[in-house]
């Protein structure tokens, strides 16, 4: 696969995951797509497994709308890639977005991807 096509396929996987955040539906998706040994680390510091990450996102509030932008892919190795990238989101009633830099590390599972460690750090 061209890094283009790579990128292009770890993009669509993040739009994913944006969406389920909006839909409501994220603790369904990012159980789903964290690995077992997966790690989130948070803007606010907190560094989450796939439970902890799962039981948050099943009580938190959707967002309203999200933008990618600034996308960036690190080949690691010819089974992981990271993903770096802006990311803006927007819920109902707030007129600031939250503004990440963000970065996804997925590796190979099978015939898919599978998120191994997510990071963001607020940006101003």
């Amino acid at each position: 696969m061209t890094n283009s096509g790579l990128a292009d396929e770890l993009l669509a996987l993040e739009h994913s995951g944006w969406k389920s955040l909006c839909d409501g539906t994220g603790d369904t998706f990012y159980g789903g797509v964290m690995a077992d040994d997966a790690v989130m680390v948070l803007a606010n510091g907190a560094v989450m497994d796939r439970d902890a990450v799962t039981s948050a996102l099943g009580q938190s509030p959707p967002w309203a709308r999200y933008q990618i932008e600034d996308v960036r892919l690190i080949a690691i190795a010819p089974d992981t890639a990271a993903l770096v990238y802006t990311g803006k989101g927007w819920r109902d009633g707030e007129d600031e977005p939250f503004v990440g830099a963000m970065s996804s590390v997925y590796r190979r599972a099978g015939e898919g991807w599978e998120l191994a460690l997510y990071q963001q750090s607020a940006k101003s």
